[in-house]
């Protein structure tokens, strides 16, 4: 895929402009943010126009402030990746720090600072891009990229959103994380049936895919606030076993593979342990309102009451071990 970096004048946009570097060392950095981090957002026919723009210098005025937001990401995760290979020489006699008189090599916890500097950029430069994307979904212009795969408001999902994920668990509404959470909380949507019945899961399922004003009942609507905590929080506590996860002031975040090996004090076996046994305690008080608000309803929900679900008013799920949360 075609960069959408050109030149050092644009990388100079993005970075400090004491910064110097040749523009073919860090080119195929650049390549790899744009290939791993950008491009899956923006999926191959909205990048393809984006590019054909690009590259002929037709972009419109909306199109060139997605641009803006794909480099800046671009710029500043390729440099966090380039940081450490430009601090060394690599040759036939082996690996060597840079250094001279004029200059003393970084310290590495100066070099940590600065890729996490980039990291962070370029992280919430991808969030302003999608933001952007979603406040413009409805707009002619964005077309492609609302009908692609990397669109991040899910209309076939209960929680469609990176902001209605973070009424119940803070991700900080960031949408990069949502979307590496979507595959798990999939998982975890497809168990809804076996708590309130397959054919009360496909009503809702299609009142919520469906586009129109007030298209889910009130009575579904209603459903819906005990069976969204339950997605939330399961699905946290299935991906802090599958995705390296932190906690910091920017909410749950995905560690890098460098964190991991050089600050392991962020994502300490203790706060990923109390991460997962929270996150399931909750999901598992979810699960019981959302089965106790069924049988206390059934005659609102008959689809749930003829189902084989339904356990009458003689059942009581008081004592639920959350060892036995529907988690697959």
């Amino acid at each position: 895929m075609e960069l959408f970096i050109k030149t050092t004048e644009e990388i100079r946009d993005y970075v400090p402009a004491n910064v110097s570097f040749d523009f073919k060392n860090v080119k195929p950095f650049l390549q790899l943010a744009q290939d791993k981090y950008i491009y899956p957002f923006l999926d191959q026919d909205f990048y393809q126009e984006l590019w054909d723009g690009y590259n002929t210098n037709s972009l419109t005025d909306k199109l060139k402030q997605v641009l803006y937001h794909a480099q800046n990401a671009i710029v500043n995760i390729g440099f966090m990746l380039y940081i450490p290979h430009g601090n060394v020489q690599v040759s036939s006699s082996g690996i060597h720090i840079a250094t001279n008189e004029q200059k003393k090599t970084a310290f590495s916890w100066q070099v940590n600072q600065l890729r996490d500097s980039h990291l962070n950029i370029g992280y919430n430069a991808i969030d302003d891009l999608l933001l952007y994307l979603e406040s413009n979904i409805q707009d002619p212009e964005f077309v492609k990229w609302k009908n692609g795969s990397g669109v991040t408001l899910k209309r076939e999902s209960l929680i469609q959103s990176a902001v209605e994920f973070s009424k119940y668990v803070n991700i900080k509404s960031s949408r990069r994380v949502f979307m590496l959470l979507y595959a798990i909380m999939q998982r975890i949507e497809r168990e809804i049936p076996e708590l309130i019945s397959e054919e009360l899961f496909e009503e809702i399922i299609t009142q919520v895919k469906n586009t129109a004003a007030n298209s889910v009942s009130l009575e579904n609507q209603k459903l819906l606030t005990f069976i969204k905590p339950f997605i939330a929080f399961a699905t946290i506590a299935k991906a802090a076993n599958e995705i390296s996860l932190q906690i910091t002031d920017q909410g749950i975040t995905i560690v890098e593979s460098y964190q991991t090996i050089e600050k392991k004090s962020i994502v300490d076996d203790a706060r990923l342990i109390n991460l997962i046994n929270d996150s399931r305690h909750e999901a598992s008080k979810a699960k019981t309102k959302l089965e106790a608000f069924l049988n206390d309803n059934a005659d609102t929900y008959p689809l749930f009451k003829n189902s084989s679900l339904y356990q009458g008013d003689d059942e009581d799920d008081s004592d639920l071990d959350d060892s036995k949360i529907l988690l697959v």
